[in-house]
């Protein structure tokens, strides 16, 4: 269903969001929809929002209308079929941090106070999409890709060129010496062809999704970190 997260006593400074989580079937509880993996549709969403804030949603953007009233409109649309758990919506006060590959725009949306450690974080993650492209033989299949970061999540969700990621992945340069996020981004990222791009049947399946995403992030662990510590 849909998130609202806003600032609490044990965290005044806790950012305003809204942010939706699909898997299993959660979807029907903030739009009505067939929710099962078994079937493939496309969608398109346009969220209305004070102009402080973005919405990133699955698809490509279409336009962001200016309002009369301080506000914005967001109008995103997937026309490539899909399955109803992967739908997705984020809302947040956040700045784009961009990339591309092939020609293909790569958003990563953080808070405006940390964008060299945002920029620090994803630096590796068109190489991944172009090491996935590379080994499955598929290019990647949509019109953008994006990861957003937010308030109390667990981990990271693959939804349909929308990625929404934990926001405590971000680290600075002196973190990246002894860790970083490259496996949970890899995850992620090749879930957009295994569980995505092809899913599975329904939900007695799911560990397909799972395993083949397992895999191929620890390929890209041996193709940037080398066979001894893919081994390790």
């Amino acid at each position: 269903g849909l998130r609202f997260i806003k600032p609490n006593e044990e965290n005044p400074n806790k950012p305003m969001q809204i942010w939706s989580q699909g898997e299993t079937e959660f979807n029907r509880y903030w739009f009505p929809s067939y929710d099962s993996p078994n079937d493939f549709r496309t969608s398109e969403l346009k969220a209305t929002v004070d102009k402080k804030y973005t919405v990133v949603s699955n698809g490509r953007l279409v336009e962001v209308k200016e309002n009369a009233d301080g506000t914005h409109t967001f109008h995103w649309k997937m026309d490539i079929p899909y399955t109803n758990y992967l739908t997705s919506i984020v809302v947040g006060e956040y700045t784009d941090v961009k990339q591309e590959w092939n020609g293909i725009p790569v958003n990563n949306f953080g808070y405006k106070n940390e964008t060299k450690e945002v920029a620090a974080t994803v630096k590796n993650l068109p190489d991944m999409i172009d090491f996935f492209s590379k080994v499955t033989g598929v290019k990647y299949p949509y019109p953008k890709y994006a990861q957003t970061f937010v308030e109390d999540f667990g981990g990271g969700m693959e939804n349909i060129s929308a990625t929404t990621m934990i926001e405590e992945m971000i680290h600075d340069e002196r973190e990246l010496i002894d860790q970083d996020s490259d496996s949970l981004q890899a995850h992620e990222l090749a879930h957009q062809w295994f569980g995505d791009l092809v899913t599975t049947r329904d939900w007695g399946q799911i560990w397909l999704n799972e395993s083949f995403a397992t895999y191929f992030d620890a390929l890209y662990h041996e193709k940037s970190k080398g066979h001894e510590d893919f081994l390790y």
